[in-house]
């Protein structure tokens, strides 16, 4: 059985060798885990920073693709124009419809 002194040593190594190009074993996730509910506030603060670390390394990369506008205009097949049309009328309230005179 480890004392908190040499456990805080060994989670604070384990902080280090999270990286991509190091698998991480299941026992270690476990361990990190468990210490998440830990007495020790430095304990759980380790496990809190290889728990995060872990699920930032789970996040994919994101893919940008450039496009112009034109490209993306090009690819739609009717006119593009702004303001209040028809096919808009789904994200208004209730199709909502401006009043027309002052009286409405």
């Amino acid at each position: 059985m480890l004392t908190w002194g040499q456990k805080k040593i060994a989670m604070s190594f384990l902080c280090l060798l999270i990286r991509k190009n190091i698998s991480i074993l299941l026992s270690t996730i476990e361990i990190s885990v468990d210490f998440l509910i830990y007495d020790n506030a430095e304990l759980r603060q380790y496990s809190f920073k290889i728990i995060t670390a872990l699920c930032h390394l789970q996040k994919p990369d994101r893919i940008y693709v450039e496009k112009s506008v034109n490209e993306i205009i090009d690819n739609r097949n009717e006119k593009c124009e702004g303001g209040e049309r028809d096919d808009n009328l789904w994200i208004t309230f209730n199709n909502y419809q401006p009043s027309k005179s002052q009286n409405e």
